[in-house]
């Protein structure tokens, strides 16, 4: 017997033409830009005939929307040729000698103003501070932080700090330490999740929280510090580049002065309501608080008798003075 065995041919693949996506053609990403920019203003116009109010102020956000974008554009490229706030050289500075001019030049020109209600005036106030060719960081300032009506929880609700997070303190680090230390610390706070909290000025550990997008919350006295200069000159008390948070406690401007180690206080309140949290319902778990002693100077003795009243673990770096 014979079978005729019938073999099937392959049938070649039929190519398909490639997609056109915007990532090869980029001109319709520049044209659908446009049309969406087209569209916006037409429903603008739109408003203003039929709710002028409205309209204008949506106008007006957009206006200076661009002002703002255009602003940082032209910032970033002059980061360059930025030499210092006066905009002359280190020779020529014309706040060398005076430094509470230079004080209330910065906080006209790189911190916004308040935005909140009056009655919150006397008790805090929320900034952004705009540090010369660095970030944009949120500044609380506080007057009077031994206030009866103070509470720390309002602005770290408003700075969106709501779940339980592990909070690190950094006591003593007022100077540059070894980059490896500080590196392990930031290491394990990324790891943790954790928050930092350091006195606000240069320790070394700026650098390390960028790279791992560890928030950084620096606490200072508003007396004892100095705003920051993009210079080859910085000096040893001036605010750092790569802090997210800063909260400056007393103000010149009412002549309440403080001095380093009265902020102790303010640094395990808030380290206490971050490791609480925050939520809708209510936090069932609280997260750990440990202070590390980096000990560069002796001003950090308040810090560690704040950590023996609430019983923070403490953990002393070796060849730390204290």
């Amino acid at each position: 017997l014979t079978c005729q065995v019938k073999t099937r041919r392959r049938r070649t693949p039929r190519t398909r033409p490639k997609r056109t996506t915007r990532k090869h053609r980029p001109e319709l990403t520049a044209r659908s830009t446009a049309r969406s920019q087209m569209i916006k203003k037409q429903m603008i116009r739109k408003l203003m005939t039929s709710h002028p109010t409205l309209g204008s102020l949506l106008m007006i956000r957009r206006m200076a929307a661009e002002q703002t974008a255009e602003g940082i554009l032209k910032m970033r490229r002059n980061k360059a040729d930025y030499v210092n706030f006066g905009g002359a050289g280190d020779d020529e500075d014309p706040y060398a000698n005076d430094e509470e001019t230079y004080k209330d030049h910065f906080r006209k020109t790189f911190i916004t103003q308040d935005k909140g209600k009056k009655e919150q005036v006397t008790l805090y106030t929320l900034h952004d501070m705009m540090i010369p060719a660095g970030r944009t960081a949120k500044l609380v300032r506080v007057p009077d932080p031994f206030a009866e009506d103070f509470r720390v929880s309002e602005p770290l609700d408003k700075l969106k700090f709501i779940e339980p997070t592990p909070v690190i303190i950094l006591a003593g680090a007022m100077t540059e330490r070894a980059g490896k230390v500080l590196a392990g610390v930031a290491r394990a706070a990324f790891r943790a999740g954790a928050v930092i909290i350091d006195s606000g000025i240069g320790s070394g550990i700026e650098k390390f929280c960028m790279r791992k997008n560890v928030p950084l919350i620096g606490v200072c006295p508003e007396s004892e510090i100095s705003y920051p200069v993009n210079s080859s000159n910085k000096k040893e008390n001036e605010l750092t580049n790569g802090h997210t948070h800063f909260f400056l406690i007393g103000s010149d401007e009412n002549n309440k002065k403080y001095k380093w180690g009265e902020e102790a206080q303010l640094k395990a309140e808030i380290a206490k309501r971050i490791s609480k949290g925050r939520s809708k319902y209510g936090s069932s778990y609280v997260c750990k608080i440990v202070v590390v002693v980096v000990g560069d100077n002796p001003k950090c003795i308040e810090d560690l008798v704040q950590a023996s009243e609430n019983q923070f673990p403490i953990i002393a770096l070796e060849g730390s003075q204290m």
